[in-house]
């Protein structure tokens, strides 16, 4: 279902079949730390890419997902392919894992959709090993590009305006852009100091 009215849904749906984003990802993750026997969680995992490509680099894989749906796809990923993983229904503000246990967090586009961002925030950090890494990725609502509707837009103007454009300019009528949180480089900035 296209509820954001993008037109290349298409191409979107090959690329996640190819785990093209998956891939790319892992391979600039990749640059900055070697993965290879390594404890990667993968928050907000979706249908699994993210952490099926550090399981091919060698990381011991974790994954927590929210929706029943992306976990059932993801399981289905690993046992076509063979390859070992934890996944866990989860919401990242609730992690079922001991303070100091993964090496490497993988956040991917999830910070933005989760019910309280500082505290998903404080979640990675308490999980994570000391000197481990927090890869974390997701739009910049104080660029004017939304990423999600893949449309130019005025940032910080009210979330009812924003929503009745987005509605206009993809002809969909929706209330998605009610459920984002407008994270910044300063909001997640100001939380890790």
């Amino acid at each position: 279902c296209d509820i954001l009215g993008l037109k290349d849904y298409k191409r979107r749906i090959e690329n996640r079949i190819a785990r093209r984003y998956g891939k790319e990802g892992i391979e600039s993750l990749s640059k900055l730390v070697d993965l290879k026997n390594k404890k990667v969680l993968d928050v907000g995992s979706g249908c699994g890419e993210f952490i099926f490509e550090a399981v091919l680099k060698g990381a011991k894989g974790y994954g927590v997902e929210p929706e029943k749906e992306g976990l059932e796809i993801s399981k289905l990923l690993f046992k076509i392919h063979k390859k070992k993983v934890t996944l866990k229904q989860s919401f990242a503000e609730d992690l079922p894992f001991e303070d100091n246990t993964f090496d490497v967090i993988i956040s991917n586009s999830t910070i933005e959709h989760v019910r309280d961002p500082e505290k998903a925030l404080k979640e990675m950090v308490r999980v994570l090993k000391p000197k481990g890494v927090i890869w974390l990725k997701c739009p910049n609502f104080i660029y004017p590009l939304e990423r999600h509707y893949k449309k130019f837009y005025i940032p910080l103007l009210p979330n009812w305006i924003q929503q009745k454009y987005f509605n206009f300019v993809s002809g969909k009528k929706s209330k998605y852009y009610y459920s984002l949180n407008e994270i910044t480089p300063f909001f997640v900035l100001k939380f890790l100091r």
